[in-house]
C-alpha cells in the first residue's frame, strides 16, 4: 500500500513539475516574442508607407440576443482607421430587439442582396444596407448558432479577407491594420489573431475606449490576469514555436478563399474558432504546403465577460467540452512527425495539460487530502504542496501583469495593484472552482450531452 501511494504522490507531483515548467517556458517565449514583435515598429512604418494599399476586408459580426451592446460595437467597427471595409451584421433569429435597434440607429433600408451559396447554412429571412453608411449590412436569418452565422456572413461577403468579431466587442481603431499585416508580409498567411482584453469597467464613448479601468468585482478582475496569461503569454508562446492552435472567434482575420476550400465553419461544434484553424492545418498538411497563422500582441479587441459565477460556470464548460470536441476531431495530429512542433510540443500540450489537467488536478487534490484523512499521509507534505502550487501560480499570473507593465501599459498603477490582489485570490480558491467547470464540462462532452452554447447575460457599455 506504501508503494502505490508513493507511486501516486510521485506521479501527480512530476505531472505538477512539468506543467509549470511548460508554462515557464512559453512565458519566456512570449516574452522574448513580444518584445522582438514591439520593437520592430513594423506598424508604424507599414501605416505610413502604404496606408493606401489596404487589402479590403469584410468584418462579419454573428448576432443573436445582443440589443444591450450591438449599437456601441457596430459604431466602432464603422469609425475603424482603414481605408476598405464592409461591416456584416448577420441576426441570427434574435429573440430580443436587436435588428430593431440596428434599423433605427443606423437607418437601414430593405436590399435584395442574396447569398451566394458556397458555404451552407440556414435561410435568409430579410437584408438590409444603412442609409447613412453604406460600409453597414444586416441580414437577419433562421437561427443557426454562430458557425452558422458566419458561414451566411462568408458568403455575402465581397472582400478577400474577412474579419469574424463578436458582438459585445469593441476594437481599437488601429486593430485592424495592425492585424492585416501579416498578409502583406507573408503570402502564405490564412489566418492572424490579436489580442482579447476585458472591457467591463472600462469607459466607452461613442465606440472608443477613452479611459481603461479595472472592473467593480474581483471575479471579473481575476478574468483580466486570466485573459493576460492566455494571450501575452500562451500564444504568443505557441507563436513563436510557429504551433498557434486557436484563434479567438472573438477577434481574428482568415483569407477567405482558404476558408471556403475547408467548407467553412462546423455547426455542430461549441468550438467552431479551435476547430477551424486546426482545419486549415489539416488541409496544410494534406496538400503538403506551408502555412503562416500568426499572432500580433498590440492588435486590441475589446470584450465583456461574465460578471456572475453562473454565467462563467456556462461559459468555462462550453470552452471545456469545445476543447476535447477539436482535439478529438483532429487527434490524427498527435506526435504527426509532418509537423513536429505542433505535433510534438503544442498538440500533446493541449492534450496532456489543457484537456486532461483540470481532471489530473481535481482528482489529486482529493486524494492527497483523503490519503491525510486516513493517516496514509503526513498532512505537512498536503500543506508544502499546496503551498508550491500558490507559488508557482502567482509567478505565472505575476509575469503575465509584468508584461503587460513593461510593454503595453494599459493601467494604472492602481489598477495593477488590483490584478496583483486579483492573482491571490485567483490561486487561492478560484482555480480550483475553475478545475471544476472544466472537469463537469468534460463529463457532459463523454457523455454526449446535447450542445448549449448558454446565454450570455450582457451590460451596456
Amino acid at each position: 500500500m506504501e508503494k502505490i501511494i508513493e507511486i501516486w504522490v510521485g506521479f501527480f507531483l512530476i505531472y505538477f513539475l512539468i506543467v509549470n515548467i511548460g508554462y515557464g517556458v512559453l512565458n519566456i517565449l512570449g516574452f522574448f516574442s513580444i518584445n522582438k514583435k514591439l520593437k520592430s515598429n513594423l506598424h508604424e512604418a507599414w501605416f505610413t508607407e502604404f496606408n493606401t494599399y489596404d487589402i479590403p476586408i469584410s468584418i462579419i459580426v454573428p448576432a443573436y440576443n445582443e440589443e444591450l451592446t450591438i449599437a456601441e460595437s457596430v459604431r466602432s467597427l464603422l469609425n475603424l482607421n482603414y481605408s476598405e471595409f464592409e461591416v456584416i451584421v448577420v441576426c441570427d433569429g434574435p429573440k430580443d430587439k436587436t435588428l430593431e435597434i440596428l434599423i433605427d440607429t443606423f437607418a437601414l433600408i430593405p436590399t435584395l442582396d442574396v447569398s451566394r451559396l458556397k458555404l451552407s447554412h440556414k435561410p435568409i429571412k430579410e437584408s438590409y444596407i444603412s442609409s447613412i453608411d453604406k460600409k453597414l449590412k444586416v441580414v437577419l436569418k433562421e437561427n443557426g448558432g454562430k458557425a452558422d452565422a458566419l458561414n451566411c456572413g462568408i458568403n455575402i461577403s465581397v472582400y478577400p479577407l474577412f474579419c469574424a468579431i463578436d458582438a459585445d466587442c469593441i476594437l481599437d481603431s488601429e486593430a485592424l491594420h495592425k492585424l492585416a499585416q501579416p498578409f502583406f508580409l507573408e503570402n502564405n498567411t490564412v489566418a492572424s489573431g490579436g489580442i482579447v482584453r476585458i472591457a467591463n469597467g472600462c469607459e466607452i464613448i461613442n465606440g472608443n475606449v477613452k479611459k481603461v479601468d479595472t472592473p467593480k468585482t474581483l471575479l471579473e478582475t481575476i478574468q483580466i490576469v486570466e485573459y493576460l496569461r492566455a494571450y501575452s503569454n500562451g500564444r504568443m508562446g505557441w507563436f513563436a514555436l510557429d504551433s498557434v492552435m486557436i484563434i479567438s472567434g472573438a477577434f481574428g482575420i482568415f483569407s477567405k478563399k482558404a476558408v471556403i476550400e475547408i467548407n467553412g465553419y462546423n455547426q455542430n461544434t461549441v468550438a467552431e474558432d479551435m476547430e477551424l484553424v486546426l482545419k486549415l492545418r489539416k488541409n496544410a498538411l494534406k496538400n503538403n504546403t506551408n502555412i503562416n497563422i500568426s499572432f500580433i500582441p498590440d492588435a486590441v479587441c475589446w470584450t465583456q465577460c461574465p460578471d456572475n459565477l453562473k454565467t462563467l460556470s456556462i461559459q468555462r464548460k462550453r470552452w471545456q467540452r469545445g476543447l476535447l470536441e477539436s482535439l478529438w476531431s483532429f487527434k490524427y495530429l498527435f506526435f504527426n512527425i509532418k509537423n513536429k512542433k505542433l505535433g510534438f510540443f503544442a498538440f500533446p500540450f493541449f492534450v496532456f495539460v489543457e484537456a486532461l489537467g483540470p481532471i489530473i488536478e481535481l482528482v489529486g487534490y482529493i486524494s492527497l487530502v483523503l490519503l491525510a484523512i486516513f493517516g496514509f499521509l503526513d498532512w505537512i507534505v498536503c500543506v508544502y504542496f499546496y503551498l508550491l502550487a500558490l507559488c508557482f501560480g502567482l509567478i505565472l499570473s505575476f509575469c503575465a501583469i509584468l508584461i503587460e507593465v513593461i510593454f503595453f501599459k494599459y493601467y494604472s498603477p492602481k489598477n495593477i495593484l488590483k490584478l496583483i490582489l486579483a492573482c491571490f485570490l485567483e490561486n487561492l480558491w478560484f482555480r480550483y472552482i475553475h478545475s471544476y467547470w472544466r472537469f463537469i464540462g468534460s463529463i457532459q462532452y463523454l457523455r454526449k450531452a446535447p450542445l448549449h452554447w448558454g446565454d450570455m447575460k450582457r451590460i451596456k457599455f
